[in-house]
């Protein structure tokens, strides 16, 4: 369970009170969108990410915020980061297509 932003819920494996193995969001996703580097490198982003997930406003502004360049003095991510971004992106939008 997420204590506080900094837990990486979607990044590792935990186990329930009974024993049973839950799975974060991470190894929900087929290899070809799973978000490993953003995972590694940014576990707070895709912890926001995986408590946005199902709420489709919320998601996408959230994504418009990480991939766009709204300041003009942000240095961007590191090119395996902003693959995962893009293509996770995508697939989220594939997903949730807006009316």
């Amino acid at each position: 369970m997420l204590k506080n932003c900094n837990d990486e819920l979607v990044a590792r494996s935990t186990f329930g009170e009974d024993g049973t193995e839950e799975r974060g969001m991470v190894h929900a996703f087929t290899a070809r969108v799973r978000p490993l580097a953003l995972v590694n490198k940014y576990p707070r982003i895709a912890n926001m990410l995986a408590l946005d997930w199902n709420r489709s406003p919320a998601c996408r502004g959230y994504f418009v915020d990480l991939l766009a360049n709204g300041r003009g003095h942000r240095q961007g991510f590191p090119a395996n980061v902003d693959r995962d971004l893009r293509r996770l992106c995508d697939y989220y939008h594939t997903l949730h297509p807006t009316l």
